[in-house]
């Protein structure tokens, strides 16, 4: 299962790089959804500090 959060975050995370250049996909939405995924997986070590949302 963790596989599974690995694979889905690291497809989440290229289709969020490729969102930041077409202007259809929201790109940063998707790339922290990516980090999301990445972090509850059980193999992510990202940390807290990535994840927090400051202006």
């Amino acid at each position: 299962m963790e596989l599974l959060y690995i694979l889905l975050g690291s497809l989440l995370l290229i289709v969020g790089i490729i969102g930041c250049f077409v202007p259809v996909i929201p790109g940063p939405i998707i790339g922290y959804l990516a980090l999301l995924v990445l972090e509850f997986s059980g193999e992510g070590a990202i940390g807290s500090t990535w994840l927090k949302l400051e202006p």
